[in-house]
């Protein structure tokens, strides 16, 4: 359990969205929600970099913040590597995909990390036909399973396009060798 001493890397994530989102709301008045990703246009551009780190409320941030507590510590359990990866992977394949193919408005919120740390737990566990891993690939769809509704565009105002592309690039992450 050695990488147990990467977990502050989670949490020190997570921290940071935080204390981003109170900056935001008390002090900016949620003006920084403008820098989230705007589908095709050069100045949406920014979007991909800034998006995860932007929440539309203090709601919207608790609802991302526990998943990415729990999926993302279980991915440190594997190995930094992993995670960085995977965290990578869906800010810019995820965003670009956001970018290119998404709705009209603005899309912010780290709900594409969550999606992206899932599909990387689940399709690693069933790559790596393991026990363990393919528990922990089960336990994760048993827990988190209704994150599927989020694939569809059912909710006004919720970017099932960021959802559906971070799943991708969670898919593509766990993929790679």
């Amino acid at each position: 359990m050695n990488n147990l001493r990467y977990l502050k890397h989670v949490f020190g994530f997570v921290s940071f969205l935080w204390v981003l989102e109170i900056l935001d709301v008390f002090v900016m008045h949620q003006s920084l929600n403008q820098f989230g990703i705007l589908p095709r246009t050069q100045i949406g551009l920014r979007g991909i970099l800034f998006c995860p780190f932007l929440h539309g409320n203090f709601t919207h941030l608790i609802a991302n913040s526990i998943p990415l507590l729990i999926m993302g510590s279980l991915i440190l359990l594997k190995g930094p590597i992993y995670y960085y990866r995977t965290l990578i992977f869906s800010i810019f394949i995820g965003g670009f995909l956001v970018w290119g193919l998404g709705s009209n408005g603005i899309h912010i919120g780290a709900s594409g990390i969550v999606f992206s740390f899932f599909g990387f737990l689940v399709i690693r566990g069933f790559l790596e036909k393991k026990f363990f891993p393919l528990l922990l690939s089960l336990l994760i769809i048993f827990l988190y399973g209704g994150i599927f509704w989020g694939l569809l565009p059912i909710q006004k105002g919720v970017s099932w396009e960021g959802h559906l592309f971070g799943l991708v690039a969670g898919i593509f992450s766990a993929r790679v060798k």
